[in-house]
Order: C-alpha cells, then structure tokens, then sequence
C-alpha cells in the first residue's frame, strides 16, 4: 500500500506515469515516488507549488504560486517559464508543441520546451485546471494555436 507522507504541508496535485508518482506540495517543493519511497525532491520555487507534470522522457515541469514554471532533470532546475502574472495552478501536454499553463490571471499559455511562450489565451476568471484532449500517438493539429486565415475571418454570407 502507498501511504507515504507525500509532502511537508498541504499536496496540492497528485499525478501517475508508470510506477512514479508525482506530488507538488505548498511546502514550495515537488516529490517524485516509487513504492512508497521518496526518490527525489525538487526544490527551487519560492512559493507553493500546485502542479506537476511529468513528461515521457522523464522530465518534470512544475508550476507554482510564485508565478513560474520550472523544467526539472533529475533535482535540477534547466529552464524557467516567466510571463504570468499571478498564481500558476495547473499544466497540460500538448504534443508535438510542448505544454499549457493556466493561470490566476486568467490566462492560458501555450508553451514550447525550449522557454517560448507560443500563444496567450484570456479567458474571464481564474483557471484552475487543464485537460487537453488527444491520443497519445497524435500531436496537437497546428491550426489549434494557429488557425487558418479563412477561420479567422469567414466571408460574408451571401442571400
């Protein structure tokens, strides 16, 4: 049975890839966990941390009330995310593209790995929470972050 104590305070997201778990923590860190057993700790956010998402290469991203997103390999920070303005709650993949990050501030931010902000959604209130739906084995359309003239502006109707 899995009943570590995952965290110093209040775990904030629990996510599963294989025979890891993954939790982020308000104690400003995130644990990666195997059989009950804490392997690493990742620690560098100044505030709590309310997301994590592993990815397939094993790679961590981590999202945190200090307004960043962070690139783990093993216990290192590689890359820094900066741009919201407020809380960042929540991540989802987006494949063949790289990620999205919801914010208190009421954005959405399409992500590449390599640190570019690709596209800012607004939306009216706080977001919580991300899903993004696909397959595993299809990338994200590229039109979904940038359509098309001819969607932007359908012609006129005509009688």
């Amino acid at each position: 049975m899995f009943a570590p104590r995952l965290g110093q305070d209040v775990v904030s997201c629990v996510r599963a890839s294989g025979d890891l778990i993954y939790s982020a923590s308000w104690d400003k860190t995130a644990r990666v966990w195997q059989a009950g057993t804490c392997l690493r700790t990742l620690k560098g956010h100044e505030a709590a941390v309310w997301s994590v998402l592993p990815l397939d290469d094993g790679r961590v991203l981590t999202a945190s009330a200090d307004r960043t997103i962070k690139l783990w390999e093993g216990e290192s920070c590689v890359q820094s995310y900066t741009g919201h303005e407020d809380v960042v709650r929540d991540l989802a993949l987006l494949p063949g593209v790289g990620f999205v990050s919801a914010s208190n501030d009421g954005t959405i931010r399409a992500w590449e790995l390599g640190g570019s902000c690709l596209k800012v959604l607004r939306h009216p209130h706080t977001l919580h929470a991300l899903h993004t739906l696909h397959t595993p084995s299809t990338p994200l359309h590229p039109h979904a972050l940038h359509p098309p003239p001819s969607t932007l502006h359908p012609p006129p109707l005509t009688p």
